[in-house]
């Protein structure tokens, strides 16, 4: 018969508790094990942080900032190259731009780039095209790494220029239809409500009417996101995963167009930033708009059986790294000759991303003085 346990002299009180921090994490993790939409949303913003979408969003949104003038010059050139100097043939655009940009928008002198379109030779129309794809080249590029695309099916440069110049051309067509949906889609419910007897101003048809509106705008966004995300990003991954992925992020760029009136308010109206607040206010709308495409790729990306072909990709990639590290180590480089090529190549873009710059800074003091006068 055994006897009784020795004493070792610790009591209930000698064993460690966890911490605050391990508490957390545990309740944290049965939340997750618990809802699997919250794990998923975890999953998402890891493989955000993993990826590092911050810096992505960051190059989009110089790249847009630079990018912003071209592409409205160029809209407003082929529209008047279309349709002629008719306001009424140019209000869906501006609906369009209104949409995606609220509150910004309206501080554009409309007129002063029509103008400066209208004159603008086949030269002048090459170097806004070429000018404004450099916005959805580096987004292209933000998404296929978000998606883990192989480097080997990114395709070349020209392939890369020709695909941005499609998918310019699809954006601006699903933007004046998703815009004339919407405006159609209000039109008619208000004229429904007029002929049932019941006022716009009552407070429950005003209420339905914005219900209306938030729904057939997160209907446009969504295709808005699958079509950037589907043309743009490439991915061999399944439509169920980018269609999740672009709801995601329609539903967070709805609720960023219902704060954009304090959010580009606080901006535009902001003393310190004197003339330079409209460039600061498409800066932060720029930025947000990125961040948010990085958040909706990244749902997608994590979006079961998506998950599974990405998390492979991501590995591979890795294991591809590791070897050519070693084989630098053993061999020494094999690119030695490349890397000056490549140090010209960084020169030459430098320049001509610092010369563009100045012609944003100038452009601008003159939107700036024209103003004033």
């Amino acid at each position: 018969m055994a006897g009784p346990a020795p004493d070792t002299g610790r009591t209930d009180t000698d064993v460690k508790k966890p911490g605050l921090v391990d508490r957390l994490k545990a309740r944290a993790q049965a939340l997750r094990d618990r809802r699997p939409i919250v794990d998923h949303l975890a999953r998402a913003f890891e493989h955000f942080s993993a990826a590092q979408a911050s810096m992505l969003a960051g190059a989009i949104t110089y790249f847009g900032l630079l990018s912003f003038f071209p592409i409205v010059a160029l809209a407003f050139a082929v529209l008047g190259f279309v349709v002629g100097n008719q306001p009424e043939a140019q209000e869906p655009v501006l609906d369009a731009m209104r949409t995606v940009l609220p509150g910004i928008f309206d501080e554009i002198s409309t007129e002063e780039l029509a103008d400066a379109a209208s004159t603008a030779s086949i030269i002048g129309l090459a170097g806004f095209l070429y000018s404004g794809l450099g916005w959805l080249s580096s987004l292209r590029g933000a998404l296929q790494t978000m998606f883990a695309v192989p480097k080997e099916e990114r395709g070349n440069f020209l392939l890369g220029k020709a695909t941005d110049l499609l998918v310019l051309g699809s954006l601006g067509i699903v933007l004046l239809v998703s815009v004339g949906s919407s405006s159609i889609v209000t039109s008619l419910t208000g004229e429904l409500l007029g002929a049932v007897g019941l006022p716009e101003d009552d407070p429950i048809p005003t209420f339905l009417l914005r219900v209306i509106g938030i729904a057939v705008g997160v209907l446009a966004s969504t295709l808005l996101f699958f079509v950037i995300f589907r043309l743009l990003g490439k991915p061999d991954l399944p439509s169920r995963a980018l269609r999740e992925g672009a709801i995601f992020a329609a539903i967070g760029f709805e609720v960023l167009k219902l704060l954009a009136t304090f959010v580009i308010g606080s901006t535009v109206d902001n003393p310190i930033y004197g003339p330079f607040a409209l460039v600061i206010a498409l800066l932060v709308w720029i930025s947000y708009f990125a961040r948010l495409t990085m958040l909706g790729a990244s749902w997608a990306a994590t979006t079961p059986p998506a998950d599974e072909v990405v998390e492979t990709r991501i590995a591979l990639e890795a294991e591809r790294t590791l070897v050519e590290l070693r084989s630098d180590l053993v061999d020494g480089p094999t690119d030695a000759g490349v890397r000056p090529d490549r140090d010209r190549a960084a020169l030459v873009a430098g320049v001509a991303l610092g010369a563009a710059a100045v012609g944003l800074a100038v452009s601008l003091r003159k939107v700036a003085e024209a103003a004033e006068d």
